[in-house]
């Protein structure tokens, strides 16, 4: 299974003193990082789609303008087609990824969600 690894950016490891502030902090970023999740497939899929249309007779579109559309877009639609079900396990790989920064003291650190297909 293909895992896509989304920066969370700097945490305040101050701010998340209970359970209670990493979960409230989680749903903070959740739309942000879903929309990056459809991003990411966005990339993903442009890539795939310049690689089938290289060939004899056949040019990809290497407009940075178009692909920056087509990924953003991607973002938009997975942010607002993704299940509920998918939702609540993403919030919930944020949540973990949070309780582990928090043990650790880390104040950087990634989540890795699995690649919609």
């Amino acid at each position: 299974m293909k895992t896509i690894k989304i920066p969370l950016g700097h945490i305040d490891l101050s701010s998340l003193k209970t359970d209670e502030d990493v979960q409230r902090l989680a749903s903070d970023l959740l739309p942000t990082l879903i929309r990056k999740v459809g991003e990411a497939v966005g990339e993903q899929m442009w890539e795939s789609i310049q690689r089938a249309f290289t060939g004899p007779g056949l040019s990809a579109n290497s407009s940075l303008s178009d692909k920056r559309e087509f990924v953003t877009e991607a973002g938009r639609n997975y942010q607002r087609g993704i299940s509920a079900r998918d939702r609540k396990g993403i919030e919930e790989e944020i949540v973990g990824r949070l309780r582990k920064l928090r043990e650790s003291g880390e104040h950087e650190g990634a989540v890795e969600l699995p690649s919609p297909e």
